[in-house]
């Protein structure tokens, strides 16, 4: 039974670590309280489950010998290094469902031990407590009892969470969480009444926190920086040139995106049209997103797809693409932009800044949206301010900024110039300006 002991003592050592690592990302990465909160309730929950295993942690840390473990020597090229945020959360989040199935496992053959005794009744715990205990155990009991596929139920109750019962439970100390409740016979107690079937509700729970936590990183959440210049290519808004033209002269005068924006266009020429901007813009290393259709951006290659309030959300958008694009939404406040970060949007389109043709007056934000934006802390996706900029109006968001780094959208001052690319290389002139007078500075 010493190397079981031995055994579970490093898989709840490694769970635990690992549920910390998580926890850090939604707190600091991603200033998520939610995810925060439940990852803390998971840590707790892990906690008093392991305090059900016969002999309690005392007995596993006295079996404990990390000097005599031939494990920590070994390791592998993988677990030396860590490409971001992203890569490190999916080894943490591996890490304790791993260690979750390996409590599982391991806690039955300790349970299996004693058939006589509820692990409510572990070796060596004092039998005194109050009425009040034994009911916080039960109720503990129950509200982990698994559904018919063998998930943990999560079920709101109006009684005290789950959690409060396991802490107030643990809180009672590892020399006896009281007096036990009534023991059935064995041929009728069930596995709710075991710690094994706490680890396996807790390791579904992961999963889920896991899939929100790793959404609401997004696909490029740690590397993307964002771009300087994005300009929306819109067949009727290019007066002097076709919007094929168009697009050229905008990357030959500095933009590092475009995005394609024709809500009209029927699903076959969007395609054909996606397809040639993705392949002029490989010309210049640029990136191309499309408006709206994630299905179109996939088919074409492009490097990411842009939705609006009312479009399907991140997250549905994140099912059908995975990490495949880059997945950017527009935000008129701060309460879809907070929301976005939550989503994993990758980038935001913040405005509109300015007066514009093609949005409706009642939805200007003004500039100082993009100033609150920029001042959140931690920061908020890359930002792509939009709405009417131009040429003239450019110096009042550098201004607001106050050094932030952040990028722009065009339409019309672009599509409907005589000489788009001039026009672009102006923005772009300007905005290198001032990074060069932030990194100067």
């Amino acid at each position: 039974m010493r190397d079981v002991m031995r055994i579970l003592d490093a898989a709840g050592n490694r769970a635990r670590e690992g549920l910390r690592v998580m926890e850090d990302v939604a707190r600091f990465v991603l200033d998520d309280e939610s995810l925060c909160a439940r990852l803390k309730d998971v840590r707790h929950e892990l906690r008093a489950a392991m305090a059900l295993i016969p002999g309690g942690v005392s007995a596993l840390q006295a079996h404990r010998d990390a000097a005599g473990d031939v494990g920590t020597g070994v390791s592998t090229n993988a677990e030396m290094s860590r490409a971001g945020v992203r890569d490190v959360t999916l080894a943490a989040s591996r890490r304790v469902t791993e260690s979750l199935r390996s409590l599982e496992e391991w806690s039955k053959v300790v349970e299996g031990s004693d058939p006589s005794l509820s692990p409510w009744e572990r070796p060596g715990e004092g039998s005194s407590s109050t009425a009040s205990s034994q009911s916080q155990a039960s109720e503990m009991r129950d509200a982990w009892k698994p559904l018919p596929d063998g998930r943990a139920s999560d079920r709101e109750s109006s009684g005290p969470h789950p959690s409060s019962l396991r802490d107030a439970a643990f809180s009672q100390g590892e020399k006896g969480l009281g007096a036990p409740p009534p023991r059935p016979s064995p041929a009728g107690r069930g596995r709710e009444e075991s710690a094994s079937s706490l680890f396996e509700a807790l390791r579904y729970r992961v999963y889920d926190v896991e899939r929100d936590l790793v959404l609401a990183l997004g696909a490029g959440r740690a590397s993307f920086e964002g771009w300087s210049l994005c300009v929306l290519i819109t067949e009727s808004l290019c007066i002097h040139h076709d919007w094929l033209t168009v697009a050229k002269s905008a990357l030959e005068g500095g933009a590092d995106c475009l995005q394609l924006r024709e809500k009209e266009l029927d699903g076959r020429e969007l395609l054909a049209r996606a397809w040639a901007l993705v392949e002029l813009a490989r010309e210049f290393d640029a990136d191309v997103i499309v408006n709206d259709r994630a299905d179109v951006a996939l088919l074409s290659g492009a490097a990411g797809v842009h939705l609006g309030q009312s479009d399907l959300s991140i997250t549905d958008v994140r099912r059908l693409v995975g990490d495949e694009l880059l997945i950017g939404v527009s935000a008129s406040n701060m309460d879809q932009a907070l929301q976005a970060r939550r989503d994993g949007a990758d980038y935001c389109g913040v405005g509109a800044m300015f007066e514009t043709s093609t949005k409706r007056k009642d939805e200007i934000a003004t500039p100082t949206l993009l100033r609150d934006y920029l001042g959140v802390t931690p920061p908020l996706p890359p930002a792509l301010a939009i709405g009417g900029i131009n040429e003239r109006n450019l110096d009042q968001l550098v201004d607001i900024a106050n050094s932030a780094p952040f990028g722009i959208a065009v339409t019309s001052c672009v599509c409907g110039a005589a000489d788009p690319k001039a026009v672009c290389g102006a923005l772009v002139a300007a905005i290198k300006a001032d990074r060069e007078t932030v990194h100067h500075g």
